[in-house]
């Protein structure tokens, strides 16, 4: 089994997705226990339910807390901002009509891959202090997702 099958979490109902939230909240999971498809899934929580300023600003809070609470400094701004777009973008085109576990795991399904932020950032430019702290324009490519 590949990284990307093992990343991909399936979810039976909407209690599951929502106990995925409030663990985070409350910083259960282990870091090692909350990986790329985890995130997403909160990501997709939080913007379908709330506008999406607010969904961006209780991702990052949430991320930032999490991280502090496990010892971490490894929230990164410009990274989590990009993936909050993807998501905003998958939910408007993928959202109606679907249950919040259905949308989850498609979505974990069809961005398992965490490396699609170089697709439109250099390593150069996303391992810069300023991209971690503060948005950074993409430096390969415009987005093509946001339509």
């Amino acid at each position: 089994m590949g990284h990307e099958e093992q990343t991909r979490k399936v979810y039976a109902d909407e209690r599951e997705v929502e106990e995925l939230v409030r663990g985070f909240e409350s910083f259960a999971p282990p870091p090692q226990g909350f990986g790329h498809a985890e995130h997403l899934t909160v990501a997709l929580w939080y913007l379908a339910r709330l506008p999406g300023p607010e969904a961006a600003e209780r991702m990052r809070g949430g991320l930032r807390k999490f991280a502090a609470h496990h010892g971490s400094n490894l929230y990164h701004e410009t990274i989590t901002l990009f993936w909050l777009r993807v998501v905003a973008a998958f939910l408007r085109r993928e959202g109606r009509g679907r249950a919040p576990h259905e949308l989850a795991n498609l979505l974990a399904a069809s961005h398992a891959d965490q490396r699609l932020v170089f697709d439109y950032y250099s390593p150069r430019l996303i391992e810069t202090n300023e991209a971690k702290s503060s948005w950074a324009e993409p430096d390969l490519k415009s987005f093509d997702f946001e339509g």
